[in-house]
Formats: structure tokens, C-alpha cells, sequence
């Protein structure tokens, strides 16, 4: 079944609309004299740990740490010293520099490339958390004018972080980059906004990074990473020479304006909606069975288990896979609208089991009440589990048995994970259930 979902409104209140792109005064304000801290001059180097004031929902997950750094990158658990960037997802076992394997990094990325500012005029990186009436105002009024299902959604939280004439790698003051980074929320929606001022994205490349007079090698990349190996959300362009016009693009049809919602466990570019529908998808031997839902009746949308010969043209809605040899694959699913040339992307990871006895949470036997700061969950799976383990937010997994009751959670957004454990098969008890909900 196909599902058509309202699309995005293009008019922001807060931003004239100019042809090229926004001007500088069209930022958030920040520097020294709206309280903002700078970070040192530096190359490669972080805030520091940032204890947040409010947890930011981001994938699905409450993150209560962060860290503002210097390559154009917003981090939550790790700081990130690399200074070339790599495409989305993350994946493998590579060090950052910071000591963490590229597939843990859970970051949103403005435009993560090699910036140096250790040099006088080479540009300050500047971050503040804010609950200002008047910026979170302003916050609101941007948010609701690009998504008409926010008509009620005010922020009670700001964390902005501007990268000002910042200079790359190799280059001192001649090429700077100008962009601006909003995160916003009420603790339980939460929203990005990127900012990039027009004419001010100079360079895409350091000379690290294989870049020649700022160009070239391997471009900036600008979009989000769960940290999972799998869930991404990269803004088109990234990591090729077109980056460099993202002061002239838009999701939200004002260029050099960039709005996402991300408390979800899916992030959408924009423009293009695409998801997984219902409960999709739902494996069986052999099989893998998804629907798909988009913003856009008529687009092309393609199938494919990642590295396999399994491709399909799903643009009805659906996809069907059979014969499918039993192992873990990721799904990958790609609309292209042939009118626009917008496109989007989503993927998910799947174990396609050897017998029915393969263990999967049922969807329909599970039930959560919520009472107080007390939440309950029932739920139930097929095969023959030796038992299960939960996991509250992004706390350790632990024993429990249906129903599971957790106690003295905080007001706010969270989740609560179950999987079923030795069901006597390779790679078994991997396939989990989450739900989410509101104290």
C-alpha cells in the first residue's frame, strides 16, 4: 500500500526571499556580544564535553552531551578530530583521532571539512545554548513555516554554533566559509537548522584532504549520522564539488536555508519524504516484504539489498524479495524524482531467518501504558526465546520478561528497546522492537 504525505511548505517567515541566498544578518545572532563562547584557535580540536541543559532528541534518542567542533561538526558522546570527511553512514571499525570508530559517531554535520582557524584572520568558531524568548520565537516561527504539521511546536531550547570566516587546511585568510547551525527543541521534538550565508562558502577541501586551492579531493560532507552503521541522512551534493553551491540550495525552497526534523528515527533531506510504512519491513524465510511511504505521488523508487543482486523497482509502494539466502543485509531504498532531480534515501538492516523459528518481536502483541513517571510494556515474540533484554533510553541492556515496568523516569521523550535472546540460530535475537513515548 502506498501512502502520500503532505509536503513541506517552502516559505519561511523569518527569511526574506532573496534569489541567490540569505545574507549574513539573516543568522541567528552571535559572538561576543551575544554571550557565545569561542573556541580557541585551533586545528582539529573540540569544545569540550558539553553537559546539555536539555536533552536533545536525535534519532530517536535523548542525548544529553555534546560537542561543538572545530571541522564543522556537532557530536554527541564523542568529540570528532577528523579532518577529511567521510561519506554516510558511517561505517567500520577506522579511528577517529579522538580514539572512536567511525560507526559509533553520532554527529550532525553543518559542513564537516578540514577548518583551521590557528592562524590570525583564519576565523572563530562560536557556540551557545540559549532559551531567549525572542530567539526561541523566532525559532518556532521558522519551524512551523517549513513544516504545516508544526503549526503548535515552540522550542524551549537553543543550541546555536556559527563557524565564521572560517579558513581551511593549508590556506590562511584568501578562502573562508561562513554557516550557522541551529538545534532546537522542546525535549520532545527537536529540529535543525543549517544557515549558509551568501557568496561565504568559499572552499569545499583542505589540503589534507587531497583538496588544491580549497577545491578538489574529498569535498565537505553536510548532513546526519546515527551512530549504527545504517541511518544517515546526507543533503545531496555532499562530497562532491557541488557542495560548494549548498549557499544557493534548499529543502525548504530558500536558498542557503536547510530545515530537519530529527527526533525521529528516520531523518528526511526535505523536498522528498520517503519511509518505511506500518511496520515494515517483515522478513520471513526467504523473504523480505516492505511498504514504502513518500510526499510525492509518481516518483521512481528503487529496492535492493545492499551488495546483493537483489534489485527491484518498488514505485507501487511495495517491494518483495524471495529466495533470499539467510544473513544480515541492509535495505536500501532510493526515490529519484525525474521532474526536480530531488532524491532520497533510507536504509535499514534485516536478518532474513533459516526457519520459522527465527525469534521476532510481534508487532501486534505488544501494549505500553504510562502512568506517572512509571511506563509498562507487554510485549511477546516468535520462536522460542530463551528469555529477553531491554534497555531504557540509551542505559545498558538488561534481563526482563513481559510485562517490563520501569520507574522515576524524567519528563521528557523515551524509548524502550526489546529483544529476544538464544534462539539456538546464527545472528538470531538481533531482530528487536522499540516504542517511544512521553512522560
Amino acid at each position: 500500500m502506498q501512502s502520500f504525505l503532505v509536503s513541506v511548505v517552502v516559505v519561511l517567515s523569518a527569511f526574506s526571499h532573496h534569489v541567490i541566498g540569505i545574507p549574513l544578518m539573516s543568522f541567528y545572532p552571535f559572538g561576543n556580544d551575544t554571550g557565545d563562547t569561542a573556541l580557541p584557535p585551533n586545528d582539529d580540536e573540540s569544545s569540550g564535553l558539553i553537559n546539555l541543559t536539555m536533552p536533545y532528541p536525535f534519532f530517536g534518542e535523548n542525548r544529553a552531551t555534546a560537542f561543538v567542533n572545530n571541522n564543522g561538526v556537532i557530536s554527541f558522546q564523542f568529540p570528532v578530530f577528523e579532518f577529511t570527511p567521510e561519506s554516510f553512514p558511517l561505517t567500520g571499525d577506522d579511528i577517529d583521532g579522538g580514539g572512536s570508530r567511525f560507526e559509533d559517531l553520532v554527529l550532525i554535520a553543518p559542513y564537516w571539512a578540514d577548518v583551521d582557524t590557528s592562524f590570525p584572520g583564519t576565523g572563530t568558531v562560536w557556540y551557545r545554548e540559549t532559551a531567549e524568548p525572542l530567539l526561541l520565537d523566532r525559532a518556532a516561527s521558522d519551524i512551523q513555516a517549513a513544516f504545516i504539521s508544526q503549526g503548535s511546536f515552540i522550542p524551549t531550547y537553543l543550541l546555536i554554533a556559527t563557524w565564521d570566516g572560517v579558513s581551511h587546511f593549508g590556506e590562511q585568510t584568501n578562502l573562508t566559509n561562513t554557516f550557522q547551525c541551529v538545534m532546537a527543541t522542546n525535549g520532545i521534538n527537536s529540529f535543525v537548522i543549517f544557515l549558509y550565508a551568501d557568496g561565504e562558502i568559499q572552499w569545499t577541501t583542505g589540503d589534507a584532504s587531497n583538496g588544491i586551492g580549497g577545491l578538489g579531493g574529498d569535498p565537505a560532507q553536510v548532513g546526519f549520522n546515527a551512530g549504527d552503521g545504517i541511518r544517515f541522512a546526507s543533503v545531496p551534493g555532499s562530497q562532491t564539488a557541488d557542495i560548494i553551491n549548498i549557499d544557493t540550495t534548499s529543502n525548504v525552497g530558500i536558498p542557503g536555508v536547510w530545515i530537519f526534523r530529527v527526533d525521529e528515527e528516520e531523518i528526511a533531506i526535505g523536498g522528498l519524504d520517503l519511509s518505511f510504512a506500518g511496520d515494515s519491513p517483515r522478513l520471513g524465510v526467504g523473504t523480505v516484504i516492505a511498504e514504502l511511504s513518500t510526499n510525492r505521488p509518481g516518483v521512481q523508487i528503487m529496492c535492493s539489498l545492499h551488495r546483493t543482486t537483489f534489485t527491484q523497482d518498488c514505485s507501487n509502494g511495495s517491494v518483495t524479495f524471495t529466495n533470499v539466502p539467510t544473513g544480515g543485509y541492509s535495505l536500501r531504498v532510493v526515490a529519484t524524482d525525474g521532474e526536480t532531480g530531488d532524491t532520497a534515501e533510507i536504509r535499514t538492516g534485516v536478518f532474513v531467518p533459516a526457519s520459522e523459528e527465527f525469534c521476532a518481536m510481534n508487532a501486534i502483541n505488544r501494549l505500553i501504558t504510562v502512568s506517572g513517571n512509571t511506563a509498562s510494556v507487554e510485549f511477546s515474540s516468535t520462536g522460542n526465546p530463551t528469555g529477553f533484554r531491554c534497555r531504557v533510553d540509551e542505559q545498558p541492556f538488561f534481563p526482563c520478561t513481559s510485562p517490563v515496568t520501569i520507574t522515576g523516569l524524567d519528563p521528557g521523550r523515551h524509548r524502550i528497546r526489546v529483544r529476544p535472546t538464544g534462539c539456538g540460530l546464527p545472528g538470531t535475537g538481533r531482530k528487536s522492537f522499540s516504542v517511544r513515548f512521553d512522560i
